[in-house]
């Protein structure tokens, strides 16, 4: 009745926000309990007649004012809307608040009535919020401090005469009507549950909105990853496709020089075979993407060979297979547990960049070797190499540096993914006028290597 210390009692509402808004709102709780301490105190003198020490008290609730007014002046200059640079100085001064208002609300108490006065409640509003603002190592320690200086208030305090009448110990129906005593313990019990009915109900209230901001926005990358999957469906086939297609327009052109010789056979032509062959190839992609339409393209797995993936490089690129240089360096049976069309469109897309980088006529060098728990895989050209600035955005989904209409900017991006998926490495050693030399490292199917 007789002290009030609310300044905490709402801090809960801004827990959704920034921790400059956690203390914006501890500064307005505690104007208002520097308000509610000032007018009880008066309202006791002035009300019931009661003499009360106004130094110390004045001093105490003008300690809150100061205080607040220095946090106002700290928050408004410290970066507390950062997470590294502020998050930390943010709950240390928490944590101060809330030592301060506790000792604050000891100090009011100890002057008048120390546990005869009703508002000793207010302690169990502390706790409630220490408990939820602070870590609960700290929210121990100043549960802690709160039993250590309600104990002193019980070892010494300075009485108050109409707190300790005997006559207040009767109960209304005894006495015909309420006694200060009584009156002082029904207003601080009031008081005190709706303090901490209200920081709750904020509490659970901010927590049921950041359950419906996390629903929605997982409701939204469900949706993305829907998009994103078929984007990569479709961004896979375009970059498988261009293969077969490059094949055919050079095929194409060679059989139209073929058919203009006298008693040529487009049958017999080895450029109708070619052309039937990336036919194929495209009829396989195309059909493959309506089998994987809708569903995770890497999850049937089975067990490759390093000597098969070469060959599966090696007939992928018929047209280019004079530059292609690939080199098989396996002791014994070394073998990988993957998709095998999902590796093998990765390992093409690296190959593809690398003969598109290349001068006409410069080999791509490819190297499978087993090494202890690892299959290394690398790819190298003679282009011309990329920048540093350049080789920060590579892995970036639709970044290129190719013409517009030779690429979308995807291949780095799905092999990447690709390589990550099988528990896998990679890395990119480029520099200007020096050439590309990608490195993938995936785990031995005998290291029993987990994937994700």
């Amino acid at each position: 009745m007789l002290a009030i210390d609310g300044s905490a009692g709402g801090a809960a509402v801004a827990l959704a926000g920034s921790p400059r808004s956690h203390l914006g709102w501890l500064v307005q709780l505690r104007w208002v309990a520097v308000v509610g301490q000032l007018a009880t105190v008066l309202a006791v003198r002035g009300w019931y007649g009661i003499a009360l020490p106004l130094a110390p008290l004045v001093a105490a609730i003008a300690l809150t004012a100061a205080s607040n007014v220095a946090l106002l002046a700290w928050s408004g200059r410290a970066p507390l809307d950062r997470p590294q640079a502020g998050g930390g100085r943010a709950a240390t001064a928490m944590l101060a608040i809330l030592v301060l208002d506790l000792v604050v609300l000891t100090f009011l108490l100890y002057w008048t009535g120390g546990p005869t006065n009703p508002c000793f409640l207010f302690y169990f509003v502390n706790l409630v919020v220490c408990g939820i603002l602070l870590p609960p190592r700290q929210a121990w320690i100043l549960c802690g401090l709160s039993a250590v200086c309600f104990a002193g208030l019980c070892v010494h305090s300075i009485p108050v005469a109409a707190l300790r009448d005997p006559r207040n110990l009767r109960s209304i129906w005894e006495a015909g009507l309420a006694t200060q005593a009584q009156q002082g313990l029904l207003a601080a019990f009031l008081l005190c549950g709706g303090v901490i009915v209200h920081f709750v109900t904020k509490l659970t209230g901010a927590m049921r909105r950041q359950q419906d901001q996390l629903r929605d926005a997982e409701l939204k990358r469900a949706l993305a990853r829907r998009w994103e999957s078929l984007g990569t469906l479709a961004a896979g086939a375009a970059h498988e496709l261009a293969t077969p297609l490059s094949t055919i327009a050079v095929a194409a052109t060679e059989l139209e020089r073929h058919v203009q010789e006298p008693g040529a056979s487009v049958r017999d032509a080895a450029e109708f075979v070619e052309i039937r062959q990336a036919l194929g190839r495209c009829r396989a992609i195309l059909n493959r993407m309506s089998l994987d339409a809708g569903r995770v393209a890497l999850e049937e797995r089975s067990t490759i060979a390093i000597e098969e993936l070469a060959r599966d490089l090696a007939e992928s690129f018929p047209h280019d297979a004079p530059r292609l240089q690939i080199r098989v360096q396996s002791s014994g049976e070394a073998t990988l547990e993957g998709p095998r069309e999902g590796l093998n469109q990765a390992l093409r897309s690296f190959v593809q960049n690398a003969l598109d980088a290349s001068p006409e006529g410069t080999p791509v060098r490819v190297a499978l070797a087993a090494e202890e728990s690892e299959m290394v895989i690398v790819v190298a050209d003679q282009g011309v190499g990329m920048s540093p600035e350049v080789l920060e955005h590579a892995d970036e989904p639709f970044f290129t540096t190719k013409q517009a209409g030779e690429g979308m900017g995807l291949g780095r991006f799905l092999a990447r993914q690709v390589v990550r998926h099988l528990g896998g490495r990679l890395h990119t050693e480029s520099a200007p006028g020096a050439g590309t030399t990608v490195e993938v490292r995936l785990p031995l199917h005998s290291a029993g290597a987990s994937h994700e």
